[in-house]
């Protein structure tokens, strides 16, 4: 069982505390979180890259073959459960990692995937299920007040969905208890909270898009001409264009750079929260105990 309180940072954070131990979180695992991202961007861009290719000429040729519709009904779920699925593993992974920095050297990196697979991946699968459904759903309901209704209501429930990796971890909840404890454990201290995400976001933002610029520079052409014409191509051509080894290489880098950021700053806001939490509550049974 996972002892939060023992962790390096379960304590108070202000803005400053939650970005300096979020750098030496991400500068002191740097090797392995960058290997094991590295790896799984690789294998997802690979994977999404043989799918896009039909897709994309399926989606093209729907004017005049609206049979092909279904294929590109199907080959974008593919791309769309692929994704969840490879994110929801490296994801759960390194959170596992950062909350269990002090049994790192005990048991191996191995031991530690199959443990933290077997135990919360269904769980955590679920809840990112959910958790998603009730992003979009919201979203949606957002865009009636126009594109800004859309913005909050993304904004305000990727704020409350934050921690939930810690906290299915940890707590061992089921996906519905996970999402509600989210809810609670954010509105505790919400617009603190609200402050950490967005900066987070933000930096988020501009790093990918400067590491996406960088990264497209030597393929822009190509991508313009496949993006404008992509009737021109044939299945084929379209993923031999996507599966370029540099371009993989490249972008799974940049991804691999940024990945580590949510569950970093998941954990790191988790332990805010549950010091918060566990502060009030021990305040409040010694006010109790002194009532009587």
């Amino acid at each position: 069982m996972i002892n939060y309180k023992e962790h390096p940072y379960y304590r108070e954070m202000n803005l400053d505390h939650f970005f300096q131990y979020g750098w030496e979180l991400y500068r002191k695992n740097f090797a392995w979180f960058f290997f094991y991202s590295f790896l799984a961007m690789l294998l997802l861009q690979t994977i999404n890259s043989y799918l896009m290719g039909p897709y994309l000429q399926d989606v093209s040729a729907l004017t005049e073959n609206p049979e092909n519709l279904g294929r590109a009904l199907k080959n974008i779920s593919l791309i769309l459960a692929t994704s969840l699925i490879i994110y929801t593993i490296i994801g759960l992974f390194l959170t596992y990692l950062i909350l269990n920095s002090s049994e790192n050297l005990e048991k191996g990196h191995f031991t530690m995937f199959l443990e933290s697979m077997s135990k919360y991946f269904f769980p955590l699968l679920g809840a990112t299920i959910i958790s998603g459904i009730i992003m979009i759903f919201g979203t949606f309901l957002g865009i009636l007040a126009l594109v800004i209704g859309a913005l909050f209501a993304a904004l305000y429930f990727g704020t409350v969905f934050f921690p939930l990796s810690p906290i299915v971890i940890i707590e061992k909840l089921n996906p519905i208890e996970a999402i509600s404890r989210s809810f609670k454990m954010v509105h505790s201290d919400f617009w603190k909270t609200l402050g950490f995400v967005v900066v987070v976001i933000l930096i988020y933002i501009v790093i990918s898009l400067v590491l996406g610029a960088l990264t497209m520079i030597p393929f822009a052409s190509d991508f313009m001409d496949l993006m404008s014409n992509p009737e021109s191509y044939n299945a084929e051509e379209i993923t031999g264009t996507m599966l370029n080894p540099l371009q993989l290489i490249l972008s799974s880098i940049s991804n691999a750079l940024l990945l580590p950021f949510f569950p970093i700053f998941g954990v790191l806001l988790y332990l805010n929260l549950k010091h918060k939490e566990d502060q009030e509550y021990g305040k409040a049974e010694f006010l109790e105990q002194m009532a009587r």
